[in-house]
């Protein structure tokens, strides 16, 4: 399996707790049925300290940040480790792209027009430009944005050629004979459509949207166009593993989810904890400062313009509320330090 994600915040009054044992992660799943279970990843969020290693048996170092190095060093050291005919998990956990872009060839990320005043391959002046941003005339900032999205593009497609050599080498070496491949992301990226770049900074589509994709050797291509969400993975694994899942499991086959779920997310970064609730043809966004923001779905894909209080349908809207409460009680027992500020609510909500 293959990922690609961000690092831990970058001041520790934004730095949660580790996450608790116990968790039901897909290697402590794998583990129990007898699978060789293995990660190799080179950023914080990912290591012992943060608690986020639960169910791996083995613990790969990362040789590199790069994704190919990473991925051949992690599978030379994990087919050491595998007896013959063991089933086998092994998660590959790439970075890019994330700030800085700096992709390895810079004509790949030149853009006309004069360059920004930042060097942008420097991971402290990426942020300085983004603090710089509210500052900057409308012709500084559309510069400034150019260059960044075509440095994120040139960084993006860097890593497809790695993953093109990657899956080469891989079918080589008989790895995809008879392998459940999973790509997936964790976030996205944000270029100031909320005010701010990069991502951790809010739930919105730009930064919360992902991924997964399903590859094994002869499978018939499909795509599913409907509501899923990243706790959905588990179980859809298990299940196309022809594994029991756990009726306790969060998330649900991908495809099997009643139509009116409710799907929850939280963030605790950059700008404090965060709950967002989509359903019922909505979304709602919880902030601790008391923000509480309401964007239609699927209408505005982009949640480009909340909706003012007066156009909310408070009986659509209640059950996202009513979701939203209890992962803001579970984010507020994590960060303690963290005020909580009641939002001001509509009448009926």
């Amino acid at each position: 399996m293959v990922e690609r994600s961000a690092g831990p915040p970058s001041s520790a009054a934004t730095a949660p707790t580790p996450s608790p044992d116990g968790q039901p992660t897909l290697a402590a799943r794998l583990t129990d049925q007898g699978f060789h279970t293995g990660i190799c990843s080179a950023m914080g969020w990912m290591s012992a300290e943060w608690n986020n290693r639960q169910g791996y048996r083995e613990s790969i170092g990362a040789a590199s940040l790069d994704a190919l190095p990473l991925a051949e060093n992690a599978l030379g050291a994990f087919a050491q480790q595998l007896q013959p005919g063991e089933r086998w998990f092994l998660h590959l956990h790439f970075t890019e792209p994330r700030a800085p872009y700096a992709p390895p060839t810079p004509t790949s990320a030149t853009s006309p027009g004069c360059p920004p005043s930042f060097d942008l391959s420097d991971h402290d002046q990426h942020y300085e430009a983004d603090d710089a941003w509210p500052d900057l005339g409308p012709a500084d900032q559309a510069n400034l944005e150019q260059h960044l999205r075509l440095r994120y593009t040139a960084e993006t497609r860097w890593l497809d050629d790695q993953l093109r050599t990657l899956f080469a080498e891989l079918d080589a070496g008989g790895w995809l004979d008879d392998t459940l491949v999973v790509v997936w992301t964790d976030h996205g990226e944000q270029f100031w459509e909320h005010g701010e770049q990069t991502h951790a900074w809010t739930l919105n589509a730009q930064e919360n949207d992902a991924i997964l994709a399903f590859w094994r050797r002869g499978g018939a291509p499909l795509h599913w166009t409907g509501p899923t969400h990243a706790v959905d993975l588990v179980p859809t694994v298990l299940s196309m593993l022809g594994l029991p899942v756990d009726p306790d499991l969060p998330g649900f086959v991908v495809g099997e989810a009643p139509a009116d779920r409710i799907r929850v997310s939280t963030s605790m970064a950059r700008q404090g904890p965060q709950v967002a609730a989509t359903g019922n043809g909505y979304k709602l966004v919880y902030d601790f400062d008391g923000g509480l923001f309401l964007w239609d779905r699927p209408g505005d894909r982009a949640d480009a313009e909340p909706l003012p209080m007066a156009q909310w349908d408070t009986d659509a809207v209640r059950p996202l509320w009513q979701a939203i409460g209890p992962m803001a009680d579970l984010l507020q027992a994590a960060g303690p330090e963290f005020p909580r500020v009641p939002p001001a609510l509509p009448p009926g909500l």
